[in-house]
Parts: C-alpha cells; structure tokens; sequence
C-alpha cells in the first residue's frame, strides 16, 4: 500500500470536523428525507421503521458506572428512533467508559497511550459522545490507522 496520498492529522481533523458538524459525511442516505418516527431526524428510506421508544430504565441500567444527565439527553436523542440508534448508543457510551476506565487506572503522571486501546467498535458513534472524548477518540484512530499501516504513530 502506498501511504504517499495518506491525509495528513489536521485533514482528516477538518474532515472529522465537518462530519460532526452536518451530521454525516454524504453518500446516498444524505438525501433521503427523515421518514419513521415524527420525531426522528434521521435519514433513511421511506420504509424504515424506527421501532418502539425503548425504556431509558432498561437501557441506561447497561451503563456502569451509572449514567450521567448528559447521557440521559443523549439516550433521549437516540431514543427518537430506537431501532437503529439506541444500539449506537450504547456501543459508544461503553465503548467511551472502557477508555475512561483505562485512563483512571494510569499511575500518576502517565500519559494514555491510544496503542493500548481496545478497538473502536462498529456500531460506534460520534453523536453519542461527552465533551472532551473528541481528541482521545482521534488519537485511538490515528493509532489504529498507524496499525492498520503496519506502522506505529511513535515512528512519525
């Protein structure tokens, strides 16, 4: 593989940026109209089924430690089409609480090394995400593209 046409950090930065931004990067379900659930935002195709609200209760409960009120906006946002989000959800709010918990078992003054982390999970997404998890979820990709590579970031 030939990395010489490989973006650079900062672009693919501008391009995360943007994607968080407007909600998506394109491709053809960008222009389907939001269609299921009223109250649902998304777009997919006209015969989608947004499926039943699921129980925050239920759903919540599979957090540990316990959710906080800004996971429980977050839930309610997902909760708009529960069929196809609340799975995102929470991939990404446990996927995010491993990273936690990595970075509070550090001893003192260690730095998290992205190479540790365990791999960012299919059904993750950055909708679901806290303030300040942005920059630690770029270092894990960068690691993982670095490892993809057959290369370690280190040996930028």
């Amino acid at each position: 593989m030939d990395i010489t046409y490989a973006l650079t950090f900062d672009e693919q930065l501008k391009i995360f940026d943007v994607c968080m931004t407007c909600g998506g990067c394109g491709g053809s379900a960008s222009e389907l109209p939001p269609t299921g659930d009223s109250r649902c935002g998304l777009k997919h195709p006209i015969q989608y089924d947004c499926g039943k609200p699921a129980d925050m209760k239920s759903v919540l409960s599979q957090l540990n430690p316990p959710e906080t009120p800004q996971e429980k906006e977050l839930f309610e946002k997902a909760n708009h089409c529960a069929a196809a989000e609340i799975p995102r959800f929470l991939a990404t709010r446990k996927y995010m609480r491993e990273i936690s918990k990595l970075k509070a078992a550090l001893p003192p003054g260690k730095k998290f090394d992205p190479d540790t982390a365990p791999r960012i999970p299919s059904l993750f997404d950055s909708a679901y995400f806290l303030s300040g998890e942005v920059d630690t979820l770029m270092d894990i990709q960068q690691a993982e593209i670095m490892k993809d590579l057959g290369g370690s970031p280190k040996s930028k």
